[in-house]
C-alpha cells in the first residue's frame, strides 16, 4: 500500500514488522501524551452525569443492594437453623453475591465503570479512553 501511495515505509514493504520497533513506537506516543493529574475525577463526573441522563437511581441502587446483603443473611441463618440443604444454601447465596457484584458495577450506554476504588476508575480491559465496551 505504501508504494501504491508513494509513501517511505520504515518496513521495507514487507507486511511483518517487529514486535520491539511497536512497542517503541507506542512507548513513544503515550510519552507525549499528557492528562490532568485529575482525569480519572474528570471521567468519573462525566460517567455519573450520563449515568444520571440515562435514568441511574444512586440511592435505588444502595437500596437493592442492602436487600440483597439482608436476604444473604437470611440465606445463611435458614441453612444454620437447619431449613435448606448446603447445595441449596450455595446456589442461593451464589446468586445474591453475582447480584451484587454486577451492581459494584454500573454499567450505563455499554460503558462500565468500576466502583470498587470509590473513584469510578475504568475498567481496565473492557475500557479504553473514551472507547468503551462491554
Amino acid at each position: 500500500m505504501a508504494r501504491a501511495r508513494a509513501l517511505p515505509c520504515p518496513a521495507g514493504g514487507y507486511l511483518q514488522v517487529r514486535t520491539e520497533h511497536v512497542m517503541q513506537q507506542f512507548g513513544e506516543l503515550l510519552q507525549g501524551l499528557r492528562l490532568p493529574a485529575y482525569w480519572r475525577d474528570m471521567v468519573r463526573e462525566q460517567m455519573i452525569e450520563a449515568a444520571q441522563k440515562a435514568g441511574f437511581d444512586q440511592e435505588a441502587m444502595e437500596r437493592e443492594k442492602e436487600r440483597l446483603r439482608l436476604k444473604r443473611g437470611r440465606i445463611l441463618k435458614q441453612h444454620r437453623d437447619g431449613y435448606i440443604e448446603d447445595e441449596e444454601m450455595e446456589a442461593e447465596v451464589a446468586a445474591v453475591e453475582l447480584a451484587l457484584r454486577a451492581l459494584e458495577v454500573p454499567e450505563t450506554n455499554g460503558r462500565l465503570v468500576d466502583s470498587r476504588d470509590g473513584r469510578g476508575t475504568p475498567r481496565y480491559g473492557h475500557a479504553y479512553l473514551g472507547t468503551w465496551r462491554a
